[in-house]
């Protein structure tokens, strides 16, 4: 059985506004770039979307994505996973759109690999929490985002490390 390693989850106001691991940018956002000519859409490519028509921004692995139509030049992706970020305390972007202040901070979640966003923007807080180990079906059934980073997950990951080289053991002494 194959399992995705990554995901994202996504609040607005503290409400979670995700609702599955690929929730349709529509219903995140109130819209979506289909009837739009550019490059790269942003829909049906990331795993949620928060803000509105003016600002969006889009999840996918350790990528964000900032859609801004008001200013193209703050059009980008950041891959947070890469080597450029590598020991770094927390990236900070301050723009506009449309004449609303917007506030985006993105820092790394101490003991796991996955990253938080929390923006205000147009009188709403968002948090998205993306990475690796980000678990929608976890988070719902035991309120904990990343599994992968739990007490028992990396206890049992250690006896079946052990359970697996006690049995190469003995098939190589049994020879």
């Amino acid at each position: 059985m194959a399992m995705i390693d990554y995901g994202a989850i996504a609040w607005k106001n503290s409400r979670l506004i995700s609702t599955d691991m690929f929730t349709p940018m529509k219903d995140m956002v109130g819209w979506d770039d289909s009837d739009l000519d550019i490059e790269n859409p942003l829909i049906d490519n990331y795993f949620a979307y928060i803000g509105d028509k003016d600002f969006t921004l889009a999840f996918y692995k350790s990528t964000m994505r900032i859609y801004n139509p008001t200013f193209s030049y703050d059009n980008h992706t950041i891959f947070f996973g890469s080597e450029r970020f590598e020991g770094w305390k927390k990236w900070w972007l301050w723009t506009t759109s449309n004449h609303k202040d917007i506030e985006i901070i993105v820092k790394p979640k101490r003991f796991h690999n996955y990253y938080v966003c929390h923006m205000k923007y147009n009188g709403d807080k968002y948090k998205v929490a993306f990475g690796y180990g980000v678990d929608l079906k976890c988070y719902k059934k035991w309120h904990i985002i990343d599994y992968y980073g739990t007490p028992w997950f990396r206890i049992m990951s250690e006896y079946r490390e052990f359970k697996y080289w006690l049995r190469d053991l003995k098939w190589r002494w049994g020879r």
